[in-house]
């Protein structure tokens, strides 16, 4: 039984310190992409080490990521628009008060484990190879380097992992990329660098046929939550459910699909999402949420 670990950084996105966080000056920790601060009614462009107040606007651009600290909290935002670090702050709260926490911090430790799906229907599509992946071995035959990664990513040594999985990358081939690309984004969220994790991450051109599809789904589905991304990530876990529409990991997906369409403003369809969540397990952890969050409509 493989052991997986939840990164402190993404059980700080969970348990808030918004009173605290709310006070602080963040510093600009990581940047991909181009984003602007407000200065004195000016826009000037943001580089990493800038030192940002919660009430400052940031004018975030597309396909941008950046990732800010404090004493308490990290924050990433990958979807683009004008935002100040309080309005993030307040509209992770508000996520959290929907049961996000609850339901990522269980669910966590089931990722990268039994990726066998329940979906007699998707099963006759794909066949064997999705059917035989019930018990996931990190390994067939593959370049050595990238065994050596999953090793130490099963081993919790993300650190060694990550510098491991670079090195093979530049020299993968393409069949082994988009593996190299999902494991890189996973050590660095278990890392706490969600910025790094979720660029990663978003090379990954999966298609429900791999073996770690389910962890690649969650992972960055939390990932895009936890920065704004809510469309996107609604995408993501409605894509799964296509594909996968019963057991465990259906339920955890409708529920967070029903978490983007309530910070996207469709209440109603969100509303559908906690009930089809609820009613898979009504006795789950998940379930139980779901059934907050309808309450909470």
């Amino acid at each position: 039984m493989k052991k997986y670990y939840l990164s402190a950084v993404i059980i700080l996105g969970i348990v808030f310190f918004i009173s605290q966080a709310a006070a602080e000056e963040f510093v600009l920790d990581y940047l991909e992409g181009t984003m602007e601060i407000n200065q004195d009614g000016s826009w000037v462009e943001a580089m990493i080490g800038d030192t940002i107040a919660p009430d400052t606007q940031l004018n975030v651009d597309k396909e941008t990521i950046a990732e800010f600290s404090s004493d308490n909290i990290r924050l990433t935002i990958s979807n683009p628009g004008v935002y100040s670090l309080q309005d993030i702050l307040k509209r992770k709260k508000r996520v959290s008060s929907l049961g996000f926490g609850t339901v990522i911090q269980n669910t966590y430790k089931y990722v990268a484990g039994n990726e066998k799906s329940t979906s007699s229907a998707v099963m006759g599509v794909r066949g064997a190879s999705v059917q035989d992946s019930g018990d996931v071995t990190w390994m067939d035959e593959e370049d050595e380097q990238l065994s050596d990664g999953k090793d130490l990513i099963e081993k919790s040594k993300f650190k060694e992992a990550v510098s491991v999985l670079k090195e093979g990358f530049q020299d993968a081939d393409a069949d082994a990329e988009q593996e190299y690309l999902f494991y890189l984004g996973y050590a660095n969220a278990m890392l706490g660098n969600n910025g790094k994790a979720l660029k990663y991450l978003s090379g990954v051109k999966a298609d429900g046929s791999e073996k770690y599809f389910w962890s690649y789904v969650l992972v960055k589905g939390q990932l895009l939550i936890d920065s704004l991304s809510y469309k996107e990530a609604f995408s993501l876990f409605n894509s799964y459910i296509k594909m996968y529409p019963d057991g465990g990991n259906a339920q955890v997906s409708y529920f967070l699909a029903g978490i983007c369409l309530k910070e996207l403003g469709r209440e109603k369809d969100a509303r559908d999402f906690f009930v089809r969540a609820r009613k898979i397990n009504p006795d789950s952890e998940v379930g139980k949420a779901a059934y907050k969050a309808v309450d909470k409509l």
